[in-house]
């Protein structure tokens, strides 16, 4: 993909791809063909224990850091270096960083400056050194609502988001730009549907979109992201929700801001949106694609030319976990299948990274 901010244009080109793998306690790591999106393994397999369960990659790709979601003892996150050239993972020299009880999800907003966790009702914000990926000792939080499952935060790095599977809300806040401390925006926003899983915001900043749950089939429920005098960062529904797959899980949108595409893990299936950049409504591509058994993981790499999902795989007669990847029309916002690599067991979040040139 190439964006053009003056001159020259700038390119981005995919380099890597990892996934957490939640029951085999480990990290898949792969090499991504920039020409093809082909996935090639790197040779190493990267241990974390303590049920690994998210992962976010800082936006300049230095640094990896996964969710342990055992508790208590291994609960925490792991920090990891990426070699720019290899891609291989080693980890910080402050391996492991205390989080509470029960963490669910790890963003990292725009500048690379601070880490955010969804756990035990409250966000968690920490500070990264920016050379070494260690995250400062002083952590401070914010409340959320019930049982806060995902989080994220807004391109302009203006605002994080939480949303709360037990209370159906989505709890906004605005980052402070030298501190990044969280200060609450509002009343938490309800979402129109039940059991709300997981969040992403379009290139723009302008659309939240929310994968929820609680009806069969499931359903994504847009947000509009309000600007303004008194408004910023307000959250405002976008009306009815767009019909998914059965239980939604992951969502994940191109750089352009052109297409959604939803993990239904009740169903085997990945949905894929066109979304009006005017309006943030969706208007589904194609019947819901068959990826395997329970998909789960979904990203889009930096060029915006190829899609990665991770696919748990059936149980018996043996377990068949792995990584798929798929190339992008971007046109038409059609999916073409490229290849796909047994990854670790249970694969949860996938994400990938890239170089500018």
């Amino acid at each position: 993909m190439a964006i053009t901010k003056g001159d020259p244009a700038v390119t981005y080109v995919p380099k890597f791809a990892y996934t957490v793998n939640q029951t085999s306690n480990t990290m898949s790591e792969f090499s991504i063909n920039p020409a093809t999106g082909q996935l090639t393994p790197l040779g190493q397999t990267t241990s974390v224990t303590g049920s690994p369960l998210a992962l976010a990659i800082s936006p300049f790709w230095k640094f990896a850091y996964v969710v342990r979601n055992t508790a208590p003892s291994s609960a925490g996150l792991a920090g990891f270096l990426i070699d720019a050239v290899t891609g291989l993972l080693a980890p910080t020299p402050t391996p492991v960083f205390g989080t509470g009880t029960s963490p669910q999800d790890v963003t990292i907003e725009s500048t690379s400056r601070f880490l955010y966790v969804a756990n035990q009702n409250q966000v968690w914000r920490y500070q990264i050194d920016t050379t070494t990926g260690n995250l400062g000792a002083q952590v401070t939080t914010a409340n959320a609502g019930i049982n806060p499952v995902a989080v994220t935060t807004d391109p302009t790095g203006q605002y994080t988001y939480a949303v709360n599977r037990d209370s159906n809300s989505a709890t906004g806040y605005t980052i402070d730009s030298t501190t990044g401390n969280l200060s609450q925006i509002g009343v938490a926003s309800p979402v129109v549907g039940t059991t709300p899983q997981a969040i992403v915001i379009d290139e723009s900043g302008q659309f939240a979109y929310v994968a929820l749950t609680g009806t069969t089939p499931g359903t994504i429920a847009g947000l509009r992201i309000l600007a303004g005098s008194g408004l910023n960062g307000q959250l405002q529904s976008l009306g009815n929700p767009t019909t998914a797959g059965i239980a939604p899980v992951n969502l994940a949108v191109d750089p352009l801001g052109k297409w959604l595409f939803v993990t239904n893990s009740g169903d085997g299936t990945l949905s894929v949106y066109r979304i009006n950049k005017s309006s943030g409504s969706l208007t589904l591509v194609t019947p819901p694609i068959l990826v395997g058994f329970q998909p789960d993981g979904v990203t889009v790499d930096p060029s915006g030319k190829f899609v990665y999902v991770t696919v748990w795989g059936p149980d018996s007669p043996a377990p068949d976990p792995k990584a798929v990847a798929y190339a992008l029309d971007p046109g038409t916002g059609l999916l073409t299948l490229i290849n796909s690599f047994a990854v670790g067991t249970q694969p949860r979040a996938v994400k990938t990274t890239g170089t500018i040139e």
